[in-house]
């Protein structure tokens, strides 16, 4: 691309203008003369119309450079009785062979039948659907279908062990490599399932992905928040899944193709801001602000609607350096 420096004698001003020569081409008009040029760099820029930062024709096309709507730090509420959910359209993105889905979620009632967080089926049809990561009993479920013959059968499951406690934010994540489903909670394996076929996810079915519902009918319904959903098109190892339970997703790593912060805070979009641009329609769930707090149940101002730790928790114990009983957490002492 050649940058040009001129003068518009029509409009008595100087501008800068982007510029591909052609063979047989002319620019500008009678009134405009070039009084500099500079050779630049091809111009890398967002394709997509509802990023920030959308360019329409630029030589070189990077949408991991997209930037959306941020208006803070927000997660998505579901009352667990109205249908809210969000519908994303089918994309061949969304259909790996092998993936990882994530997300953060809190409820106060997790025994109420299955919370669905994360789910791609044909909407007519729970069964006919691809995988599905919900809560039952208040215990993580994954699911994924194989060797179905794009029937209804075909569902294998992993789940967790222990029963998720209410009220407190939890990091949900289920994966398969093509052998070995697995879930784990809060950044620590939670349970597994060998048995099941190995091979790609079945591809079937060209159901939208939707949070917190299923399908038509579905009498489960999301109750609760969730927060930063991620799908990849492969199998997270166990560091990598401790390292966004401790960390955030930047938003352009590799496999990543969907990863939704809700940070846009209103409207009804649900803004992709991986580099796929998978966005998606909010049905009724509401904008949530998270809290920032002390997230330690076991300090003395534990703040269980927080999400966000602040560095803020208290500690009672003792402070003294030279005693037998010094507790290097404490931050109150312990007379």
């Amino acid at each position: 691309a050649i940058q040009l420096r001129v003068y518009s004698y029509q409009n008595q001003i100087e501008y800068n203008c982007d510029f591909i020569f052609s063979l047989g081409g002319t620019f500008g008009d009678l009134y405009t003369v070039v009084s500099e040029i500079n050779i630049m760099d091809n111009i890398s820029g967002c394709t997509d119309p509802f990023a920030l930062n959308y360019y329409p024709e630029p030589s070189i096309p990077n949408d991991c450079e997209c930037t959306y709507l941020d208006n803070g730090d927000y997660s998505l509420q579901f009352d667990g009785e109205n249908g809210d959910y969000v519908s994303i359209p089918d994309s061949e993105s969304l259909r790996p062979e092998t993936i990882t889905i994530g997300t953060w979620v809190r409820s106060s009632d997790f025994g109420n039948g299955d919370n669905k967080l994360v789910a791609k089926a044909n909407i007519d049809n729970a069964t006919d659907g691809q995988y599905t990561l919900y809560i039952s009993d208040r215990i993580p479920i994954f699911n994924i279908k194989r060797e179905s013959n794009c029937g209804h059968d075909g569902f294998y499951s992993s789940g967790g062990s222990e029963q998720l406690s209410e009220d407190v934010w939890h990091f949900i994540l289920g994966t398969w490599d093509g052998n070995i489903s697995k879930i784990y909670v809060n950044g620590l394996l939670a349970g597994e399932n060998s048995n099941i076929p190995s091979g790609g996810i079945d591809n079937c079915y060209d159901g939208n992905l939707r949070f917190g519902y299923w399908w038509n009918g579905d009498p489960d319904l999301l109750s609760g928040e969730v927060d930063n959903i991620s799908i990849w098109d492969r199998a997270l190892s166990a560091d990598e899944v401790m390292f966004y339970y401790e960390n955030s997703i930047n938003g352009n790593e590799d496999g990543l193709v969907g990863y939704w912060n809700f940070n846009e805070g209103e409207g009804e979009n649900v803004y992709d801001r991986s580099c796929y641009q998978n966005h998606g329609i909010n049905y009724g769930a509401n904008w949530y602000e998270n809290v920032t707090g002390c997230t330690d149940p076991l300090a003395l101002n534990f703040n269980p609607e927080a999400f966000v730790d602040d560095g803020t928790c208290d500690y009672l114990g003792c402070m003294d350096e030279l005693a037998i009983n010094y507790d290097p957490q404490a931050t109150i002492n312990d007379d």
